[in-house]
């Protein structure tokens, strides 16, 4: 995942090779090309502001295989291993939900 360190969201076009995207070979009779595509990186705070409020960041490694260098722009990449915060609270609250739904329906007309 690309992210900036900036406050907004950064949003360029990559210009890559087909057989770059992807792993292992190109299927039989597709033939290699470059393409065009668009790539968002988001501003690093608003991405680990929503990731924090349904997950612990457990540990955060390296990972700058997407990263392309743009002008003027501090660009980073890393991966983050997650663990659901509140998951018992949060199946709960959907258990309750579709009990509430349920006696909904059955309110007679």
């Amino acid at each position: 995942m690309g992210l900036n360190k900036g406050n907004s969201d950064i949003i360029t076009v990559l210009n890559t090779k087909l057989s770059w995207n992807g792993i292992g070979e190109l299927p039989e009779g597709i033939s290699d090309k470059w393409i065009s595509y668009p790539f968002t990186y988001m501003s690093e705070i608003t991405f680990l502001n929503r990731v924090k409020e349904n997950y612990d960041i457990v540990a955060k490694f390296e990972e700058s295989s997407g990263i392309h260098r743009l002008n003027k722009v501090n660009t980073i990449g890393y991966g983050l291993l997650c663990k659901l915060k509140h998951f018992v609270s949060v199946l709960i609250m959907k258990i309750q939900t579709a009990i509430e739904i349920y006696e909904i329906s059955l309110i007679p007309m």
